[in-house]
């Protein structure tokens, strides 16, 4: 038989209070297309981030080229002097 301290323990019930706040508050994807959207705009973003980074690189480019162009122009024009 069961003495007077084993039955008054009480077991929590397991209504989702055992997961972390964290946990809860992860939103599942729900129907409707709702990720494929997500996705689609953030491979949107990087498309859009990299074509700004592509032209950036070319103006950096095309100074480089400019500068190299001068320079040995003025190192032609020191070796004739």
């Amino acid at each position: 038989m069961l003495s007077k301290a084993t039955k008054s323990i009480s077991v929590p019930k397991r209504n989702g209070s055992m997961l972390s706040k964290a946990a809860k508050s992860i939103s599942v994807p729900g129907r409707g297309g709702t990720m494929r959207r997500e996705t689609q705009k953030i491979a949107s973003k990087v498309t859009d981030a990299a074509d700004r980074a592509d032209k950036a690189g070319q103006r950096v480019s095309s100074v480089a080229s400019s500068v190299r162009q001068v320079s040995e122009t003025a190192r032609d024009a020191a070796k004739k002097a």
